[in-house]
């Protein structure tokens, strides 16, 4: 115990046992002197993380020995004890509603029919602004980080030595309820705004000398919250209830630990977090750890800790940086005259500390050195993800860098490590972007994601989608991509995103295979029924898009621009499918793959401009970028091909000289 003028009536400890998973285990605390049991209660213990223990300590004993019990032996913790001392919140989550409520019955009946806790602990006051608990990450789909609602209640003890007349006030932006003795003192139903911050809410009971309860309940969409709950004493000033109005609670460190195998050695260590890197209060995050191996007093070990990451340090304290907070395996070995004495490894929940707001938005640079030095092609794929997505929102260019190049060196295991669906189908039109060019690999992850099952439909869908694109876009291979997806639609609806791109890629493998016809019904098919008056603010949004875009694709060395000019023509085309063979578009479109060397994807999309009915001016303007794109490929049969059919048909054509000084600059006057 450490002690702090006099014995609490309770106390609290913290219990690690890495190997073994505490949700399991049922607490019996017993006096260390006479063996005698006293009354406890698990406040939480969750996968990865340690066990949390309230327990009676009237007993006044200097030490206490916890015996972790299986719950298939005890038949499950009573609790029928109540520790009457400190202030404890828990939070729950739903997704479901609280529409409206007729007071706490109904409240506390909504609360009670929530079966599981997202967490339990000891606070200091009922003043929060922001959820302390959080689902955990490795949770996945199930995380309520994406919507639901909170529901959280307080529960203190505090004393009272001056009868008389008290007023509590509640100040709240949801339903918020205030008991005292099982009581409702003052409710607040319904949403009504942040509010209540002169104390308007309040009304007052007579109190007697001796301890009372005090329950809080409050609720607000999942990710907000806001909730403060004041008192007025006799002759006082209405103000923050806070932890010296409730009776302390004592504390107890955990000295020795081992397990009922007497010959298995056994050394467990704790752990906690000690700083992060949030780009936002709740999200993604970069975690400093801090591991502690509890030896036995007067032992003389070495310890080498071994983390998923693929690092490594030695002593018995040591600090570790993760680039991705969840459950992360971390293995201990100690030794002994260079033997070693026991090995244990454990999945530890690294989390950023849920109850401090994010307060040093600027301390990247502490994290750069663990970025940089470690050996990042041999990190989880889902600590690539973090680092790149952090990088990006904290624009760190060079973390984004390195990122992108260990992703790109590893296709294959981030399709098999990762289930991160939506992050690898953005990366993989990043890795056809002007700037990197990375086609294959591009084609290679979305042909991953495309046989992982485990993703579900929608997800194998739009990744066929994508690899179909490329096989169009920048390799030609036209009945690879029909194969692909069906010449008819398959399963994909042309109502949705996907059905509708995949209706686009196999209009255009019918145009390159010459099937012009179809492929123009297919495209006509797309374009949605809309007033006169909307097709006509359209017809004009659509005018300054591709004068924007035109410049942008004359823009010199900057791929982002290319990019930009792009994505315009991809909104064009979303809007109006028909565009889609324009060769007002298709020109800017040609320009684009251009500027940006991509003179395989401007000479696939010439061949197939060149099936349309098309005047004469544009058919000139595409066989001039046809030789063009033939040039920057090097190939001088396709390009005197094409400048010959220029010159041929169209001799008198400004575009002609054009074509005639790309042959000349790119193979020489002969």
């Amino acid at each position: 115990f450490i002690l702090r003028r006099q014995y609490p009536q309770v106390s609290s400890t913290r219990i690690y046992a890495p190997g073994y998973n505490l949700e399991d285990f049922d607490a019996v605390v017993r006096v260390t002197n006479d063996g005698s049991k006293v009354e406890s209660r698990v406040l939480s213990a969750g996968k990865g993380e340690p066990m949390d223990i309230l327990f009676d300590t009237a007993e006044a004993s200097q030490s206490y020995l916890v015996y972790l019990v299986p719950k298939n032996r005890t038949g499950g913790a009573a609790l029928s004890w109540e520790p009457k001392a400190g202030l404890i919140l828990e939070t729950k989550w739903s997704n479901k509603d609280f529409c409206s409520s007729d007071g706490l019955p109904d409240f506390s009946k909504t609360f009670n029919g929530i079966t599981d806790s997202v967490g339990r602990s000891l606070v200091d006051d009922i003043q929060h602004v922001f959820p302390i608990h959080r689902f955990p990450d490795y949770e996945g789909a199930k995380q309520p980080g994406r919507g639901g609602y909170g529901f959280y209640r307080y529960i203190g003890y505090f004393g009272i030595i001056q009868p008389g007349n008290y007023t509590f006030a509640t100040m709240s932006n949801w339903d918020s309820y205030l008991a005292v003795d099982d009581k409702l003192v003052v409710g607040w139903p319904g949403k009504h705004g942040a509010g209540g911050s002169r104390g308007y809410k309040q009304a007052t009971v007579s109190l007697s000398p001796g301890t009372h309860k005090l329950e809080y309940y409050n609720y607000s969409p999942w990710g907000s919250m806001y909730c403060l709950a004041a008192w007025k004493k006799p002759g006082e000033d209405l103000r923050p209830m806070t932890r010296t109005d409730f009776h302390a609670v004592g504390r107890y460190r955990t000295t020795l630990a081992e397990p009922d195998e007497p010959d298995k050695p056994y050394i467990p260590f704790e752990w906690s977090p000690i700083d992060d890197f949030r780009a936002e209060q709740h999200g993604r995050s970069f975690v400093m750890m801090r591991f502690n191996a509890l030896a036995p007093p007067g032992s003389d070990y070495s310890y080498k800790w071994v983390f998923d990451d693929g690092t490594a340090a030695t002593g018995k304290t040591v600090e570790h940086v993760f680039l991705r907070q969840g459950l992360r395996k971390v293995q201990l070995e100690v030794q002994a005259d260079e033997k070693v004495l026991t090995r244990s490894i454990h999945e530890v929940y690294v989390h950023y500390r849920w109850d401090t707001t994010l307060q040093n938005p600027d301390n990247a640079d502490s994290y750069t050195e663990a970025i940089k030095t470690r050996t990042l092609d041999k990190v989880p794929a889902d600590d690539l993800i973090n680092l790149f997505v952090l990088a990006e929102k904290t624009e760190r260019l060079d973390w984004k860098d390195l990122a992108t190049a260990a992703l790109t060196k590893n296709i294959a295991r981030l399709v098999r490590e990762s289930d991160d669906a939506n992050f690898m189908l953005d990366f993989g039109r990043l890795l056809q972007s002007a700037k990197f060019r990375e086609y294959d690999k591009a084609l290679v992850l979305f042909s991953g994601l495309a046989e992982k099952q485990s993703l579900g439909k929608s997800v194998t869908e739009r990744a066929k989608v994508h690899q179909a694109e490329i096989l169009v876009k920048f390799l030609g291979r036209y009945e690879d991509a029909l194969k692909l997806l069906g010449r008819q639609g398959g399963g994909n609806s042309s109502g949705s995103e996907s059905g509708r791109r995949a209706a686009l890629v196999r209009a255009n493998a019918l145009l390159g295979l010459g099937n012009a016809a179809e492929a123009v019904r297919m495209v006509g098919q797309l374009a949605g029924a809309s007033d006169a008056e909307d097709q006509a603010k359209r017809q004009i949004r659509h005018a300054g898009l591709l004068r924007h875009a035109r410049l942008l694709a004359e823009t010199e060395d900057d791929p982002n621009q290319w990019d930009h000019a792009a994505a315009m023509v991809d909104t064009m085309i979303a809007e109006d499918p028909a565009k889609a063979f324009a060769p007002n578009v298709n020109l800017v479109v040609l320009d684009v793959h251009l500027a940006a060397g991509e003179f395989r994807a401007a000479l696939h999309l010439a061949e197939r401009l060149r099936r349309l009915q098309l005047n004469d001016y544009d058919r000139a303007e595409i066989l001039t970028r046809q030789v063009i794109a033939s040039c920057g490929l090097k190939d001088l049969d396709k390009a005197r091909s094409a400048y010959a059919r220029l010159s041929r048909e169209y001799p008198h054509s400004p575009v002609l000289s054009g074509a005639k000084q790309a042959i000349m600059q790119t193979f020489g006057r002969p």
